[in-house]
């Protein structure tokens, strides 16, 4: 066997943000780790009785290992490699993927984002610190990696179930998220959204229109990293419209499958199913050919934010 999902992770880890991979995640490294284990033991055709019997443990704790929910002790690790036939390469690389899926994220720091309701959130942000492209759909607002500082407050705020004194860390994380654009090993973001968003008035017209100004420039500026889509009010509804947000996370690593996150009035959260996902991504390509073009939508954003600073 080629382990290519850890070689590509060491890959990625000793490009660092200067390199030419991309950087990786706490979280990306731990779903790596336990896709490389899933991936050997299926390999060697291996039961989980045989491992669960091996490693002293319940095979509820095994699958919960497999499914990126716990991650092996130290001494657990060093007896499943016997196990499962690692050389001395793999085992170290394996070793350095377990230290890396410990660590705490940057997202971690917030104590806003600690409760166990917001658990899949902190996943979102994991995942996305270590992907490489993500597309996103929005229904009716800016997307939260183009939003501008005031108008992300200005939703933010609106959030009944947020707490005043949580706003402003709310607002640092959707800023400090943004910075993965900017970085030399930026994530590339396609967004597709609803014409809706140029005219909902969050915060009054002012506010939207200094947030329309500052997309335009973002998307000139990021021209290479930034592929932004509006669909117009006259096209014609496809599958993903029926969504208010919708975020499809890909990864350098070509064995770890999309992630797909779903907002819609029947479901919120993560949906771990490979053909799903397919799917939706199929829509997803329809909604970019039902939508104005590069240009065509940069112009769009520039003349309604120039209708707005004509109203005051």
């Amino acid at each position: 066997m080629s382990l290519t999902t850890v070689h590509d992770w060491r890959a990625a880890t000793d490009a660092g943000e200067g390199g030419a991979v991309g950087p990786t995640s706490p979280t990306v490294a731990r779903r790596v780790l336990a896709q490389t284990l899933r991936d050997r033991r299926h390999e060697l055709n291996l039961d989980v009785k045989t491992i669960t019997d091996r490693l002293g443990f319940s095979r509820n704790y095994w699958s919960a290992i497999e499914n990126d929910r716990s991650i092996l002790a130290p001494d657990k690790l060093e007896l499943l490699f016997d196990l499962l036939r690692f050389d001395e390469a793999e085992r170290d690389e394996l070793r350095t993927l377990r230290q890396e899926a410990r660590k705490r994220g940057w997202w971690m720091e917030y104590h806003v984002l600690e409760s166990e309701e917001l658990k899949e959130v902190r996943r979102v942000y994991g995942l996305e610190a270590g992907a490489q492209h993500l597309q996103t759909w929005e229904g009716a607002i800016v997307t939260g990696l183009l939003q501008t500082e005031e108008y992300a407050r200005a939703i933010i705020s609106s959030d009944p179930v947020v707490s005043m004194v949580d706003i402003e860390q709310f607002v640092e994380i959707r800023m400090r998220r943004q910075k993965r654009l900017w970085s030399n090993t930026p994530l590339q973001l396609t967004s597709v959204m609803s014409e809706a968003a140029l005219h909902q008035e969050i915060g009054g017209p002012e506010l939207l229109g200094r947030q329309l100004d500052q997309l335009a420039t973002t998307v000139k500026e990021l021209s290479d990293v930034v592929d932004l889509r509006i669909m117009p009010f006259t096209a014609t509804p496809g599958g993903i419209v029926g969504a208010s947000t919708l975020y499809i996370l890909d990864f350098q690593n070509k064995r770890l499958e999309p992630m797909m996150w779903l907002e819609s009035v029947t479901a919120v959260g993560f949906v771990d199913d490979p053909r799903l996902t397919t799917q939706v991504r199929l829509s997803y390509d329809q909604a970019i050919d039902r939508s104005l073009d590069r240009d065509a939508s940069l112009d769009l954003i520039e003349n309604r934010a120039r209708y707005l600073a004509s109203r005051h």
